[in-house]
């Protein structure tokens, strides 16, 4: 954002199509804007589309079905295919947590706690609902790296806030540290 103010200002000064620029950056604030509030709505945007999420029991259902993906079975042990549920791939793209950074760089850009506190109760949710190497949502470790660096991206935006570092940054730090050992622990098994 820093970088990004210095270049809207260079291009309003020393530009003659200022207002091109200014309103592509207002557009993609609001942009950011609109996604964080339809998901402070418990909506989730998957494959172009939005869908009703909940976001404290959700995190196996499948959006399409409403069909629950087993959470008890042993990652490597778990099936892409299973009796009622639609692909695979929608239970796997939510559970990256892409939408916590959409909500971190709503706090970066606004400082509202509101944003942070939300981060808080979507993480209990998915800690509560997706147990660490149990469930397909840990089938893949591309991605569980994929939910890592997003974790450490929510980091960085939110690390200002206060509440973030004594109520949300335990959590996330105990999640990284969990992943990391159980990926070392898949790239031994599948690496000798």
């Amino acid at each position: 954002p820093i970088i990004l103010c210095f270049l809207m200002i260079f291009f309003l000064v020393f530009h003659k199509h200022q207002s091109i620029f200014l309103y592509i950056l207002i557009f993609r604030f609001h942009h950011h804007i609109r996604i964080q509030h339809y998901q402070l709505q418990y909506k989730i945007f998957l494959f172009e589309k939005w869908y009703n999420f909940n976001f404290q029991e959700g995190w196996l259902v499948d959006p399409n079905t409403g069909a629950l993906w087993p959470c008890t079975k042993y990652a490597t042990d778990c099936s892409f295919k299973e009796s009622g549920c639609s692909d695979v791939k929608f239970v796997l793209e939510a559970n990256k947590l892409n939408s916590l950074v959409v909500l971190a760089t709503a706090y970066y850009l606004t400082k509202d706690e509101l944003y942070v506190e939300k981060i808080e109760l979507i993480l209990k949710g998915w800690i509560k609902c997706v147990p660490i190497e149990r469930s397909v949502a840990n089938r893949i470790v591309m991605d569980i790296a994929y939910r890592c660096i997003n974790l450490i991206n929510v980091s960085v935006l939110c690390l200002e806030s206060k509440v973030f570092q004594e109520r949300v940054m335990p959590m996330i730090l105990g999640i990284l540290l969990h992943h990391e050992e159980y990926m070392w622990s898949r790239y031994d098994e599948n690496n000798g």
